[in-house]
């Protein structure tokens, strides 16, 4: 789970930039407060203890992801390989997305079975 929440983290630094001299990144990840719900589902107590986080539109939510985003860019900022991997998947973004060629492939699945149709 760590590997992929690194993944995300430097995908999202690579696509949006860099950190910025004026806000220097903290040297731990903020912490998310436990605030916690409780449901019940048959038979079954859940406890969230992070539900909060689902509310993109609170200043709660929005201040521990901007937080979160200046450690993560920070911190991958600082590791060697970070310019190359920028570059990387900038080159690879910038490439034909997959429901273009999903298009051209339902174009020409189309046109096949209309010909062997028409023969």
């Amino acid at each position: 789970m760590r590997k992929f929440r690194l993944c995300v983290a430097l995908i999202a630094a690579t696509l949006t930039g860099a950190a910025s001299a004026a806000n220097p990144a903290p040297t731990a990840p903020p912490i998310a407060e436990k605030k916690p719900v409780t449901d019940r589902y048959f038979d079954a107590t859940v406890v969230d203890n992070y539900r909060w986080l689902e509310d993109r539109d609170s200043p709660e939510t929005q201040r521990w992801a901007t937080a979160q985003d200046q450690y993560a860019r920070g911190y991958l900022g600082s590791l060697p390989a970070y310019a190359g991997l920028k570059q990387r998947l900038t080159t690879l973004t910038r490439g034909a997305s997959p429901s273009s060629a999903r298009s051209m492939r339902s174009f020409v699945s189309a046109t096949w079975n209309t010909r062997r149709r028409n023969s």
